[in-house]
């Protein structure tokens, strides 16, 4: 079960926040509702399916989703938190990082951390 979610400069919002069971977000446009579900998908896929555009490279996901040159989201899964982070280099270059409880971790290692806490 997810129970906290954190961004940083992720479509303008940064967030760092319990979430409880059966919790429904309410509020106006643009309060920030679709995207704690849009980061929470980015954090456990590593893109959001359900927006406009599905991108998965890391330069279209900083492009469209991000604040600057970078963005983190990070969600907390059975005690484990699960962190993505994408930046922007001097050359313009974007590359993706991956923390399992702030460790580094391959793509691979992030995957087998997900399904061991049960998302």
């Amino acid at each position: 079960m997810i129970t906290n979610i954190k961004t940083k400069n992720f479509k303008g919002f940064s967030i760092d926040e319990p979430v409880h069971p059966k919790t429904i977000y309410t509020g106006k446009n643009k309060s920030g509702k679709s995207s704690r579900s849009h980061a929470i998908a980015l954090t456990i896929l590593g893109y959001v399916p359900f927006a406009a555009k599905v991108n998965k490279k890391a330069s279209d996901i900083l492009n469209d989703f991000g604040v600057g040159d970078s963005l983190t989201t990070a969600i907390t899964s059975n005690g484990v938190e699960f962190e993505r982070h994408f930046s922007r280099n001097k050359e313009g270059a974007v590359s993706q990082r991956m923390r399992v409880d702030k460790k580094k971790v391959s793509a691979a290692d992030y995957a087998v951390a997900l399904s061991h806490a049960g998302d």
